[in-house]
């Protein structure tokens, strides 16, 4: 029987062999095949997420949605990814509204990847979704961990002082604070919390955060960039190149590894 579904299905995604002559369809297509593919099965549901997931459309992040409430986790995981680097404006809009799914974001796996998702779109409307509560966390979380580099994209004076803040109290996850600090400020004053602080403290009130993002020094710049590169970017980054940690520098270092991008979705055939 869901052979027979799945079968029936893959006419209605017609999906060329040669993805070079693949001709995107308007919105309101992607959105039905997604929306079709849900209802069909898992398999199906994250080929048209993975397919049609990028189209800049509300009516494409509206379909993508609905992934986020299916009880699979692997199709939770493609809806997130959609949505992490779908470019419309929408998209942040419907991550938004999943931050009370509680069962997406306690998940281990998941709830990492919701917060880089949200931080992946650079956008103030997510700071308080990101930093709420930030501080009172008691314990190693991979949550946190993810939404300290996410604040690192939210170009403000108040996600600059609530990192420092955070850094100061709590003193965790320090690789991660000093490359979002240096993101946002374009320098780099090391993993000492007690640095940032005295330097919050002495230009912290008339500091401006600039719009754009200044390039960093180069130790953190590879680790950066490597958590937030998109898809499309993968390729280029992975030839010549050799295996690095977080700074983009071979060996040890005192820079905690950044979050791994969402793990990847593997469906299962049945035999």
């Amino acid at each position: 029987m869901i052979e027979t579904s799945i079968l029936v299905f893959g006419c209605l995604l017609c999906v060329p062999q040669d993805k070079a002559k693949v001709v995107a369809p308007s919105p309101a297509v992607a959105a039905k095949k997604i929306e079709a593919a849900i209802k069909v099965g898992v398999a199906p549901a994250v080929e048209a997420i993975e397919t049609y997931g990028h189209i800049a459309d509300l009516v494409v992040t509206n379909a993508v949605a609905k992934s986020l409430w299916h009880r699979d986790a692997d199709l939770k995981a493609a809806g997130l990814a959609a949505l992490r680097f779908n470019e419309d404006d929408s998209a942040l809009t419907e991550l938004l509204k999943a931050r009370k799914h509680k069962e997406l974001i306690i998940d281990p796996v998941l709830g990492p990847e919701y917060y880089l998702a949200l931080g992946q779109h650079g956008d103030p409307r997510a700071f308080s979704t990101l930093a709420t509560g930030l501080s009172s966390s008691s314990r190693r979380d991979s949550r946190v961990r993810s939404r300290i580099l996410a604040l690192g994209r939210i170009r403000s004076r108040t996600s600059l002082g609530t990192l420092i803040k955070y850094a100061s109290r709590r003193g965790r996850y320090r690789g991660e604070v000093r490359m979002s600090l240096a993101a946002l400020t374009g320098r780099d004053l090391g993993a000492d919390p007690r640095e940032w602080a005295a330097w919050w403290k002495l230009k912290g009130a008339k500091y401006e955060v600039g719009a754009v993002e200044k390039n960093l020094p180069p130790r953190l710049a590879k680790g950066w960039q490597r958590v937030w590169r998109k898809p499309s970017d993968e390729q280029v980054q992975k030839k010549g190149k050799k295996k690095t940690n977080a700074t983009g520098e071979e060996g040890k270092s005192d820079i905690s590894t950044a979050p791994k991008k969402s793990r990847k979705i593997k469906v299962r055939k049945k035999k």
